[in-house]
């Protein structure tokens, strides 16, 4: 034998050769009995149950239906499909968002119901941006009604305060001047 061609020994029993080693395949034409290109052969496979087919329906056995007692077709069932309704897009100029409204309504007149007011004017640039200008016109004008609703509210605070300090502060120096005369 040559020694490429020396088949391999078993590690583990020293009495047991494995089978040998048929060697590298023959360029061209068929391969040999016992040369496969990929390596050994393929183990082969004890035999296992087989598919077997479904058993089948005896003659006329589904060519009748049942129906109820006193039925004699087969019920009508309609299904309504459901309707697409298709909304026309507003064509024309997107609505103002009165974002300058809503920042100015924020910071100089009541705080709370600007806010309202800028997260409304930033609903009308989304709705704008996805185009729905119909949704965009309701939040601008809401975006608008509360601007000014925070702008009026903080010229009554103002009013409010005017008169406040104008009844808390004319009685204050009148008791203030009256307080010097005695001393």
């Amino acid at each position: 034998m040559e020694k490429g061609n020396e088949p391999p020994t078993s590690t583990t029993d020293t009495n047991q050769m494995a089978p040998p080693y048929p060697g590298p395949y023959p360029q061209g034409g068929p391969l040999p009995d016992g040369y496969y290109v990929g390596g050994a052969p393929p183990p082969s496979y004890p035999a296992g149950p087989q598919y077997q087919p479904p058993p089948a329906y005896p003659a006329g056995a589904m060519t009748t239906q049942a129906y109820y007692p006193g039925q004699t077709q087969p019920p009508v069932i309609v299904q309504q499909q459901p309707n697409v309704v298709v909304v026309g897009q507003y064509g024309g100029v997107p609505p103002p968002d009165h974002q300058a409204l809503a920042w100015f309504a924020c910071l100089c007149c009541c705080w709370p119901v600007g806010l309202a007011a800028i997260i409304k004017s930033n609903e009308v640039r989304n709705a704008c941006a996805r185009g729905d200008y119909a949704t965009a016109r309701m939040a601008s004008q809401s975006a608008r009604t509360l601007s000014m609703v925070s702008i009026g509210l903080g010229i009554a605070f103002l009013v409010l305060y005017i008169i406040l300090l104008v009844v808390w502060l004319i009685p204050l120096l009148a008791y203030s001047s009256s307080y010097n005369n005695y001393n």
